[in-house]
């Protein structure tokens, strides 16, 4: 937790981002570790932050989204 604190410091620090946070869904089952939106040039940034870089998942993070995505389908416009 304390690395993905430290990310999300860093975001905000670089002011590129109009909002910053997580995700985690109602039944726990998709976590998504960083989410950064620059509204003003339309980007959404997600990462997965892991310690060991064996334990990430690009394919994983790419469901993830996909799930998000339709939950907040306005993100991905």
């Amino acid at each position: 937790m304390m690395l993905e604190k430290y990310f999300r410091t860093k975001a905000i620090e670089s002011k590129k981002y109009t909002a910053i946070g997580w995700y985690w869904d109602r039944k726990g089952e998709t976590e998504i570790d960083f989410i950064a939106v620059n509204e003003i040039d339309k980007k959404l940034t997600v990462a997965e932050i892991k310690r060991n870089k064996n334990k990430i998942s690009i394919s994983k993070l790419q469901q993830k989204m996909g799930r998000l995505l339709s939950v907040y389908p306005s993100l991905g416009n």
